[in-house]
């Protein structure tokens, strides 16, 4: 079996198809999202520790969350809380310059696009 080195591997890929730079430069992002949480908390100057403490659980349960691939909205609210912060949701359709800010408050639904009304 003959072994090939990633780097000829990915330029051969890029030869065959040209779009496939741009999907794996959206999964990296899409990987950047999921390991958020810990970088989150570490540059808030923040251990596990501490923020289980805020929290009410243990460490372990704070090093689950971070790595969880999908996560409870309310879970995240309150460890951004515990962090001092808060939890927004941002949604944007196609075609619509409106950008909806979902939050504890309910929904914003923002500035119509000028034109619009």
């Amino acid at each position: 079996m003959k072994l090939h080195r990633w780097e000829d591997v990915y330029a051969e890929s890029l030869r065959r198809d040209p779009d496939m730079a741009g999907r794996m430069a959206k999964l990296e992002k899409e990987e950047d999202f999921v390991m958020g949480l810990g970088e989150l908390r570490q540059g808030r100057k923040v251990t596990q520790k501490d923020l289980a403490e805020k929290l009410g659980m243990t460490q372990a349960n704070v090093s689950r969350i971070e790595r969880e691939d999908d996560i409870l909205l309310s879970t995240l609210e309150k460890y951004a809380a515990a962090l001092g912060g808060r939890l927004e949701l941002h949604v944007k359709f196609d075609g619509n310059d409106t950008e909806y800010v979902i939050g504890p408050e309910g929904v914003d639904m923002g500035e119509p696009p000028l034109g619009s009304v």
